[in-house]
């Protein structure tokens, strides 16, 4: 038993700086995982990288029967989710730079994690396997954040199915994630987001990504709630589920490179976390201090020959930085999606609902959404 990688497009031009694609996946075979790589040029100019290469695939869709949608994601969600399920974040060249290359990896699981060899997704089930990505290259903001850089020549991409060879005859079944819920946040803000009766979920996520309106901001409690009332599952403020996302996962770890400017805040990939190192140009200056929180961090360089006196100019650093909440994505500690007695059977139950309760920091430019990974096992 094997996985087999094999390119189903390699170094493919995009049509262009912004559309849709559609990729015809083969028609049998057991199928594990997708992996897609990027690889541009960044925008000319690029002292203000608020818009990375990852933000640009603005929807990644895996079609089948024609509408049948089994996966839907923006790649900022496909990177969160790819921390959830053990599928680690490489890239040497997650890069903002002034006309520098840039690439990343993007990895869609069909399991519970990545080479799942019990749950994959039997193409042979169904017609006309499909993936469909929308992209925008030229984009200059994403989530409030407003200083990105268009990219002006077309990127290419990489697509590799990744097959599972001479595993069992059958599938245990697959797991499908789509959004299942969401509203656009408001001060004190409290919405009941409901669940649809009848699928089984081995995991539940909730997103608030956008510029300083993370979870650490917005807020108050997270609520998951069975029957209406009837059975309150969790609970919790923001750092009670920060300190029970941590336990269960760990930090996740990610490189960037980027042309960054003292004082000024930047978007980060995770939400609350640290800078585990900076490594700056060859110039006399250091990083001070970067403490990721809430979407909000504010680059701080100084002099290396006194430690103090400040440098505002535009720096080319690498960066390495740890944390959680991948995108503002936050997991329900309810769950263990390796252990399927955890799972919720959303048919035992009455009305099924994850309710947030915001602060008074919630905005009306955020988008809450509420994000479901379903365990398919026809």
């Amino acid at each position: 038993m094997h996985t087999r990688l094999r390119y189903l497009e390699e170094s493919k031009t995009f049509g262009g700086l912004a559309g849709l694609d559609i990729i015809d996946l083969p028609n049998k075979g057991a199928l594990q995982g997708i992996e897609l790589k990027l690889y541009g040029i960044c925008g000319t100019g690029a002292a203000d990288p608020d818009v990375w290469l990852y933000d640009r695939l603005t929807r990644v869709e895996v079609i089948v029967n024609g509408s049948e949608v089994i996966k839907s994601y923006s790649g900022e969600q496909i990177l969160g989710m790819m921390c959830y399920k053990k599928t680690p974040l490489w890239s040497h060249d997650y890069k903002n730079m002034s006309g520098a290359s840039c690439e990343c990896f993007l990895y869609l699981n069909f399991g519970r994690f990545y080479h799942d060899t019990e749950y994959w997704l039997d193409l042979a089930k169904f017609n006309d396997p499909e993936i469909r990505l929308t992209y925008a290259f030229a984009a200059t903001a994403v989530g409030g954040w407003t200083n990105g850089t268009a990219m002006t020549a077309t990127p290419s991409r990489s697509v590799i199915p990744h097959i599972l060879i001479d595993g069992p005859a059958e599938s245990l079944g697959y797991i499908k994630t789509s959004e299942l819920s969401r509203f656009t946040s408001g001060s004190a803000k409290k919405e009941n987001m409901m669940i649809p009766r009848g699928p089984v979920y081995s995991n539940l996520y909730v997103q608030a990504w956008y510029k300083q309106q993370g979870w650490g901001i917005i807020l108050d409690k997270l609520e998951l709630n069975l029957n209406m009332g009837g059975d309150v599952l969790l609970r919790v403020g923001a750092h009670e589920l920060a300190a029970a996302n941590l336990r269960q996962y760990g930090e996740f770890v990610m490189m960037l490179q980027l042309s960054a400017k003292g004082g000024q805040a930047y978007p980060m990939p995770f939400e609350q976390g640290y800078m585990v190192n900076n490594v700056v140009g060859l110039i006399n200056a250091q990083q001070s201090a970067l403490d990721l929180w809430a979407n909000y961090s504010s680059f701080s360089f100084r002099q290396s020959s006194d430690g103090v006196t400040p440098v505002t100019g535009n720096i080319n650093c690498q960066a390495r930085v740890a944390g959680i909440w991948p995108f503002s994505i936050a997991a329900l500690p309810n769950f263990n999606p390796m252990d399927e007695r955890t799972r919720l059977d959303t048919s035992r139950y009455g009305d099924v609902m994850v309710r947030v309760e915001e602060t008074s920091s919630g905005g009306s430019n955020a988008t809450i959404k509420l994000i479901g990974d379903e365990v398919v096992t026809r």
